[in-house]
């Protein structure tokens, strides 16, 4: 399964069902549709091909995961793209999924989004391809699921079809290939039988996955080879609180009701399972498959290492593959690759891999190399400039009251230059701090090409920090120029994207982003709020507050579901708590407050 045929095979799919507005007829056949047909256009439109990078990073995701998911995601895909041809050949109606990308986040849905058209009932049933009636069975089937919508197939130019065709020949061909998943042979399983009935054999042990599909996978396995009082915890779960309660009695107050006979030892669970959950009557966790947002990690132990934990330590084991961290490495490289190639075609620099950047190796290593500092580094995108520039202030004035008076007496536009050492992604350039109208803030760091280093607030104030005493250096001859490059790209980022929506980890793009998919999803049904257009226009246009900004962000950071969000954010608006507002937003153009240089001390830095 991890051979590069099978990796050059997912990497070369189109997954033409999550980019159905690129394959639209031009002129479209209006004369013969509804209205509701125009706006499914219209969302399929703005959808894009934004969800083919998710796509294709869940194959891999799932690949990593166990054998037997990626198996089951390659059946469900064969099936969905031959439901499709099948209705494209005949003239019907077309299934339309979701356009929201959280389908894609396992924090937020665990299960595959292609599992209402599969029937899973075979655990090890090797694809031959599907009769006609068979698919017709599958189409049929994926029309009592009101989950869909449905567009003619009249509205679809005929490259569908044949990518449709290669992607199902491509798929088949891996399955193929691969052949059927077989239990017996699954070394991860192995080991972690051997944990349950060996080395924990009467120890609690909490096992975590990603996804729904290897949970189940192994609730059945473990159940086979004897593990007993076992459970598992899914997004489809009926009672996720109680199987809690009865794994974690003496931590949720629960004893009195948990009777021995229903108490568990092992819990199997993926990370839909409430933060919020008390689940320290365990000191053991393992990490079934590697969370690709490696923060991931530190959330999991959070769920154990608790208030009214009674173990002296706690213990983890993470399974990797047969090759380690290196395969890791390479294979979120080789898809990183082919996102920036998908990125040059479409236009669009949108990266699909949530979490830390993949590039940086040395974060790998130091995880499983048992140095745990790295994971103290909290996500730059969620820093805001000024509370973190806030503390600072704070720290720096209580050493030296009178740097306070001194700092506040300096006027805008003041610029020097401190000695830097420069290293890979940490180049000579000049730093370039704005603020608009509103009162919004910009960090800007360019290299002396004039191109941008970053805009992460956290990491360019690390490259500024000196102490009071440190000495100027002299500035480079095209400072100021540099300066006004930076202000230009500010000002134009501003205009670009309705003020500041920022990249696309800020929590204003966030926002936005999920508030137009719920949105469309809702369409013009009666439980649309009636607030909602206006508020995601008054978000589009001006800068969020600061208290906004916070609130939003550690809602982001819960997983909130897209309803809660949008509540809390009509709110906001409703208080007048949600953005800065002016009546004159296009004078709300940045300004520069201050700049730093950064240049090697002698000079002579590189060209």
């Amino acid at each position: 399964m991890h051979a590069d045929e099978t990796v050059q095979a997912i990497n070369g799919l189109r997954l033409p069902r999550y980019g159905l507005g690129n394959y639209v007829k031009a002129p479209l056949p209006w004369p013969d549709s509804s209205e509701a047909h125009r706006k499914l256009v219209d969302d399929l439109s703005r959808a894009g091909k934004h969800l083919i990078g998710f796509c294709r990073t869940s194959f891999f995701k799932r690949l990593e995961s166990s054998g037997a998911a990626f198996e089951l995601t390659i059946e469900r895909h064969i099936q969905r793209d031959k439901a499709a041809l099948f209705a494209l050949q005949n003239n019907l109606d077309v299934a339309i999924g979701s356009s929201d990308a959280t389908i894609f986040e396992t924090t937020v849905v665990d299960n595959d989004s292609l599992v209402d058209a599969v029937d899973d009932s075979q655990e090890n049933d090797i694809a031959g391809g599907y009769t006609p009636d068979e698919t017709q069975a599958i189409y049929t089937r994926m029309q009592d699921n009101k989950a869909f919508r449905w567009l003619p197939a009249k509205f679809f130019d005929a490259a569908l079809a044949a990518h449709l065709q290669e992607d199902i020949a491509a798929l088949e061909l891996i399955r193929k290939r691969v052949g059927d998943w077989d239990p017996a042979n699954d070394a991860k399983l192995m080991e972690l039988t051997k944990l349950l009935k060996q080395t924990y054999a009467r120890e609690k042990v909490l096992i975590f996955t990603q996804f729904a599909d290897t949970a189940n996978y192994l609730e059945r396995q473990l159940n086979r080879a004897g593990v007993t009082a076992l459970a598992v915890v899914t997004g489809q779960s009926e009672n996720p609180t109680k199987l809690v309660q009865q794994f974690s009695p003496v931590s949720n107050e629960a004893r009195s009701r948990i009777g021995t006979d229903d108490e568990l030892r092992v819990l199997v669970s993926t990370d839909v399972l409430s933060e919020g959950q008390n689940l320290q009557d365990c000191a053991v966790v393992v990490n079934f498959d590697l969370p690709w947002a490696l923060i991931r990690l530190i959330q999991r132990v959070g769920r154990v290492d608790r208030i009214g934990q009674q173990s002296p330590e706690i213990l983890v084991h993470s399974f990797l593959p047969a090759d380690g961290v290196e395969r890791i490495i390479r294979l979120h490289q080789r898809i990183r690759q082919r996102q920036r190639q998908e990125g040059e075609i479409i236009g669009s620099d949108e990266m699909f891999i949530e979490g830390d950047p993949v590039e940086n190796t040395e974060m790998f290593h130091n995880l499983f190399n048992e140095n745990s500092a790295m994971l103290e580094r909290e996500d730059e995108s969620d820093v805001d400039i000024s509370s973190y520039a806030s503390e600072i202030w704070r720290k720096a004035t209580e050493n030296d009251p009178k740097l306070a008076a001194a700092i506040e007496a300096l006027p805008n536009v003041v610029y020097s230059t401190r000695e830097h050492k420069p290293t890979n992604g940490q180049p000579e350039g000049v730093i370039t701090f704005t603020r608009n109208a509103t009162g919004n803030n910009s960090l800007i760091w360019l290299d002396k090409q004039g191109e941008i280093v970053t805009e992460a607030a956290k990491e360019i104030l690390r490259a500024a920090e000196c102490n009071p005493q440190a000495p100027a250096v002299e500035r480079f001859p095209d400072h100021h120029e540099w300066v006004g490059n930076a202000l230009a790209i500010a000002v134009k980022d501003q205009r670009a994207v309705g003020g500041q929506l920022g990249g696309s980890r800020s929590v204003r793009r966030k926002v936005y982003d999920l508030l137009m998919a719920y949105d469309a999803s809702l369409g013009n049904s009666l439980f649309k709020p009636p607030e909602l257009d206006r508020t995601i226009d008054e978000l589009y246009r001006y800068p969020l507050k600061d208290s906004a900004r916070e609130r939003l962000g550690k809602r982001l950071r819960e997983k909130v579901d897209s309803d809660a969000l949008a509540r809390l954010v009509i709110e906001l608006r409703a208080e007048n708590e949600l953005c800065n507002v002016t009546e004159e937003p296009e004078q709300a153009d940045p300004h520069i407050i201050c700049s730093l240089g950064l240049r090697r001390a002698d000079g002579n830095g590189d060209r």
